[in-house]
């Protein structure tokens, strides 16, 4: 077992794609294809399974997975002492859903301006797992969708839920724009994936709260893409976030905007209790002012605009 093949396991489910990760890789596909070979052999298990058309993970490779990310982090987080030590300005690990790729991109960009001897390193897991792995030590910070016992967190903003996507032949297809009420008896699309559970419980306790009663269907649905292909079968529809309104659905998909109350996309900052570095504690700081600024510029609602009851303070920031 070597690092390139750690980085290869890594690579892959988040590409979705062993071309893509070889790309990533700066290595050919046939390189990426023999890295996980032989981990696979080494480990006794599967890790994909593979066809012509797509790459899927395996239970097994789950659990490889979170333990290779972790590898990978240990040994970027070796590298920043080696840095500190040497006179460099430390290094941040930050682990977050895909959905809050702008956002993280934002706030980092920002802090290295104001801190140009940081190095970053990001990781995209899903939310559970980010919770895992801030609690777990093996990241310093996490973007989630909501906070979690043990951590300490903030919200730093969120995003509406205002468009639905919903298949061609839908009658809602043919209006300019939607509101939640209209889809009382129409069949909606929620994940049963575990790591969504927040999220899930979000969207149903909403439409409780409007008193708005879809007939919820449940399917094993990991990414966005996931749950557009399977509203383009007529599977049902579901709501996405506002940003993506304007983009082209595709196939059999259209999207519409939601007029009106919309459920929440909610990011939450979380980190361990405890001690903090002075970069760790200078990006919390930093993270919190800018809730309001930079934030906002991106196209998220500012956190100050978040429902009372989610905004949770950490007792070391006061």
């Amino acid at each position: 077992m070597d690092l390139r093949q750690i980085e290869s396991v890594v690579a892959v489910p988040e590409e979705m794609h062993f071309g893509r990760a070889a790309d990533r890789l700066f290595v050919s596909t046939s390189v990426v294809s023999q890295h996980v070979s032989a981990l696979e052999r080494e480990l006794g298990v599967r890790l994909f399974e593979r066809s012509t058309r797509n790459v899927r993970i395996t239970e097994a490779g789950r659990s490889v997975l979170l333990h290779a990310r972790a590898v990978l982090a240990a040994v970027n987080a070796m590298k920043g002492v080696t840095r500190n030590q040497a006179g460099g300005g430390g290094e941040l690990t930050i682990a977050y859903r895909p959905s809050a790729g702008e956002l993280v991109a934002t706030l980092t960009a920002d802090f290295r301006r104001e801190h140009p001897g940081t190095e970053v390193v990001l990781l995209v897991m899903t939310s559970r797992e980010v919770i895992e792995a801030v609690r777990n030590g093996k990241v310093m910070f996490g973007i989630a969708q909501a906070a979690s016992d043990g951590l300490d967190s903030f919200v730093l903003a969120h995003e509406p839920l205002g468009c639905l996507a919903v298949h061609r032949d839908h009658p809602l297809s043919s209006r300019d724009s939607v509101c939640v009420a209209d889809l009382t008896g129409q069949r909606y699309i929620v994940s049963q994936e575990r790591e969504y559970a927040d999220l899930h419980d979000e969207i149903v306790g909403f439409f409780a709260d409007v008193g708005v009663s879809p007939v919820f269907t449940s399917f094993p649905a990991r990414r966005e893409q996931d749950v557009l292909d399977l509203v383009g079968a007529g599977l049902g529809s579901c709501l996405l976030r506002t940003s993506l309104v304007s983009r082209r659905g595709g196939g059999n998909v259209v999207r519409r905007p939601v007029e009106g109350p919309v459920p929440m996309f909610h990011y939450v900052l979380v980190w361990r209790s405890g001690e903090m570095s002075l970069l760790a504690r200078s990006f919390a700081e930093y993270a919190r002012v800018s809730r309001a600024t930079s934030i906002e510029e991106v196209g998220f609602l500012p956190a100050h605009e978040v429902p009372q009851h989610l905004e949770l303070r950490s007792p070391h920031l006061g």
